[in-house]
């Protein structure tokens, strides 16, 4: 399996023109780009600056002392851009990659992309791409035979000039891998380079972390810098960024005022009881509202837990004419009344909601499922996309009860002491050797990574759920079989499918 880099590359920039051969630091902002890449480890790949038919001579001439040859530059037509893929890859086999990138994004997140490519080496997608990075530092991995088949269709002019937009409003069609980064407020950064100040700004970013010896500084590392400092990054924050196109934009519309196909009623917090709930629910279905979106679809996520009842709105459900599907991520809970019929799906629910659900998902095992139940159970666990990021394959684990053991010191503690975010846990988990945890999200997610897991509980029901548990995996033949990552992709799928109908 091989890897092309095509970065797309134009001179004709209506708002900033030239920007290619404007310099970030001490070399052109298109150079950045092949530097960043060298810091990717055992993946075979190559690169080509591939720009609009009458620019590559001009291109080539002025970056020869940057080591850009004819061997990586090439041309094609100027508004299918699609074909100037095809034209430039010739030599890919199908089952090779092409990533898209383009040459005013100059940050390449690299340290995703080392861990995207690894997956996408064992995974074999069409499509794969991480959803919820900053502006300027995403990519696009698109599998050669795919974009070909694409080519075969009598397309429309803008799909041929996005080249990927055909993906994405095909998502059933194709196998699609979306990796939602989880990270705070990230339509606040903006590192594309459009006009003069979203260059002031790539040269600010650049500086500050050049003067640190970081040149080549990671995702993790501008997201730490916003947290200490927001305020660094508003210089360009109101530039505004077209859609790609008129179309997409009517397809999937501003997410944020968009009336919702999806309510997304989460657990979280404290409920009416005095019970304190952990953040597992609010987690995944804000990875659930991101992959929808992705989608095209838009959803709402509301808070069910405080007052025991549904909140994060003020609204009446009458509001929501729109909305098609209901789910309800509350272990006891029961859906709303709603005046117009809607698909209700239960999820992990043991309550009133499981009574009145068109739907049940189960993604947590359960004492009261037998063999094949929590063999499906396992298939639907919604394990956080981007841990294929972290570990793109299952492995065998090993799991004890810890209730008179403490923990090592190497383990790592869930929940944690102090407040971090779903992709550090993540990280965090990864390093670790062993994780202390009990019956949840975080012991399944601990599973699929083949982590020794020490398994305590915080009431008598988390420990009979415990014990099931280890008992059920203990007899279940290569469980990896099943718990194989994919229960995120499937749940998206399936909602996606009822949107449909």
């Amino acid at each position: 399996m091989k890897f092309l880099f095509l970065i797309q590359a134009r001179l004709t920039s209506t708002r900033l023109p030239r920007k290619i051969f404007a310099c970030i630091g001490n070399r052109p902002l298109l150079v950045h780009i092949p530097e960043r890449l060298n810091q990717l480890r055992n993946i075979p790949y190559s690169w080509k600056i591939i720009s609009p038919h009458g620019e590559r001579t001009e291109i080539l001439n002025s970056l020869k002392k940057y080591n850009i040859t004819e061997e990586n530059t090439g041309e094609g037509d100027a508004r299918d851009v699609l074909s100037r893929y095809l034209k430039n890859s010739t030599h890919l086999d199908d089952a090779d990659y092409i990533i898209r990138l383009t040459a005013d994004n100059p940050f390449l997140v690299w340290d995703i992309l080392q861990k995207n490519l690894e997956s996408v080496m064992l995974r074999k997608p069409d499509y794969s791409y991480p959803y919820g990075l900053p502006l300027g530092m995403g990519y696009e991995i698109i599998r050669a035979g795919a974009l070909r088949n694409i080519d075969r269709l009598a397309l429309e002019n803008y799909h041929r000039e996005h080249v990927t937009v055909y993906f994405r409003e095909k998502t059933q069609d194709f196998r699609i891998d979306v990796f939602p980064i989880v990270a705070e407020k990230n339509r606040s950064i903006r590192l594309t380079i459009d006009e003069p100040r979203d260059l002031s700004m790539a040269r600010k970013v650049y500086n500050h972390f050049n003067a640190m010896n970081l040149p080549f500084f990671s995702h993790s590392q501008v997201m730490d810098l916003f947290r200490e400092n927001p305020d660094f990054f508003r210089e360009n924050r109101t530039v505004y960024q077209k859609a790609a196109t008129e179309s997409q934009k009517s397809q999937t519309g501003d997410m944020e005022t968009a009336r919702p196909q999806v309510l997304l009623f989460a657990l979280w917090g404290k409920a009416a009881s005095g019970e304190s709930h952990g953040l597992g629910h609010l987690y995944r279905m804000r990875e659930v509202k991101k992959i929808l979106k992705s989608m095209g679809i838009p959803s709402l996520l509301l808070n069910y837990s405080r007052r025991g009842n549904f909140s994060g709105t003020r609204k009446p459900m009458s509001h929501f004419p729109k909305a098609k599907i209901i789910i309800l991520d509350a272990r006891d809970g029961a859906f709303p009344e709603f005046p117009h019929p809607v698909f209700r799906i239960a999820l992990d629910n043991r309550g009133e909601g499981r009574k009145t659900a068109d739907y049940l998902w189960d993604s947590l095992p359960h004492f009261s499922m037998d063999k094949k139940q929590f063999r499906k159970s396992l298939r639907r666990a919604l394990l956080p996309a981007s841990l294929f990021l972290y570990c793109p394959h299952a492995s065998q684990s090993v799991i004890h009860e810890a209730e008179t053991t403490p923990p090592p010191e190497t383990a790592f503690l869930y929940p944690p002491e102090k407040k971090t975010t779903p992709e550090e846990l993540l990280q965090r988990m990864e390093k670790s050797p062993a994780i202390y945890t009990h019956f949840g999200q975080t012991m399944l997610a601990g599973v699929y990574l083949g982590k020794k897991i020490l398994l305590h509980s915080p009431s008598p029901y988390h420990k009979k759920l415990g014990q099931e548990f280890i008992r059920q995996l203990s007899s279940t033949k290569i469980p990896e079989k099943y718990l194989d990552g994919r229960g995120m992709e499937r749940f998206c799928r399936f909602i996606q499918r009822l949107a449909e109908k």
